[in-house]
């Protein structure tokens, strides 16, 4: 598998989960990790599997918030219609702070955008679920060959 966005979760006892993710796609790779609330997880899995034609762009984000903004993406997917030939973008951002958060100065971040397809993406959306539910350990998108 050359090109996939994997995601993990640490679930907490207060409905939060702590979503790890880390994708490979055309040479690059990266990984990142936030905190969401388990719902926000549930609910994007359920849109990417029952979402067909997807018309508009499906988001996740997590980081650092402040006041109700966003102030540092720690994850985020961002998942749109790509062509009229049923192909999906998914584009992934991550970022960590390899020192602590109080290192404010040393940031990694990656980027990457990943093709797939509507089968790949309900098989992804139905992982997701299974995630929130502690019935798999990760789930992961793979990228459609056909387009590499």
């Amino acid at each position: 598998m050359k090109h996939f966005l994997k995601i993990k979760l640490n679930k907490d006892t207060d409905g939060t989960c702590e979503v790890h993710g880390s994708f490979q796609a055309h040479g690059y790779s990266a990984h990142g990790s936030a905190w969401f609330n388990l719902g926000e997880i549930e609910t994007l899995g359920t849109k990417l599997r029952d979402t067909y034609p997807l018309k508009e762009h499906i988001a996740a984000e997590g980081g650092h918030w402040e006041n109700g903004k966003l102030k540092q993406l720690l994850l985020g997917l961002y998942f749109s219609p790509f062509s009229q030939t049923g192909k999906i973008i998914c584009n992934i951002k991550t970022g960590h702070f390899p020192y602590g958060f109080e290192d404010t100065k040393n940031f990694c971040a990656g980027q990457g955008v990943l093709i797939t397809n509507y089968e790949n993406l309900r098989s992804f959306g139905h992982k997701l679920i299974a995630l929130t539910q502690s019935k798999t350990e990760e789930a992961v998108l793979k990228g459609d060959a056909d387009c590499f």
